[in-house]
């Protein structure tokens, strides 16, 4: 199913490098960041945006999808992997519109790349698609999300008498 801005994200259980989560349970009322395909994106860079997401004031939870990765997170702190044994069935979740409309060009690569940043209350404020490639940068993704206001919107609504 394709997943859309707008549309609440989906929920799982799996088991992850940081021991077993239910997505929505694991997100606690923060932004979240799900990357389909982590080793796309430079080593250095990953390490670094797990820093940057444990040190916001709000926190940014990070996901990352991809069937191809060492069980053991070469990423760091602050960047959850689901294991292997849960990649597969997990990402069917997250698949976008190959899996609605087939292949349009036969000779098209099929291995669709996304990035899903979800608001506090679950929602996918937006979608990144790109290409496969190596070595990308994540500092792309720390924009959008902040254009987005991580800041901005409380982690607790409250209520004024």
């Amino acid at each position: 199913m394709t997943l859309f801005p707008g549309w609440q994200a989906p929920d799982f259980t799996a088991e992850t490098n940081a021991g077993p989560i239910h997505f929505h349970a694991w997100q606690q009322g923060s932004w979240g960041i799900v990357i389909t395909h982590p080793a796309d994106y430079d080593l250095d860079g990953l390490r670094r945006a797990g820093a940057w997401a444990l040190s916001r004031s709000q926190p940014v939870r990070l996901l990352g999808l991809s069937p191809a990765h060492d069980d053991d997170s070469p990423y760091g702190p602050g960047f959850t992997m689901v294991t292997q044994q849960d990649a597969t069935r997990v990402a069917r979740a997250w698949q976008g519109v190959t899996v609605d409309i087939g292949d349009i060009i036969p000779e098209a690569p099929t291995a669709e790349r996304a990035v899903y940043i979800i608001g506090p209350d679950l929602t996918i404020r937006t979608t990144l698609s790109h290409p496969p490639a190596r070595g990308r940068q994540f500092t792309d993704i720390i924009q959008t999300a902040e254009a987005l206001g991580l800041e901005d919107i409380p982690l607790r609504p409250v209520r004024a008498a």
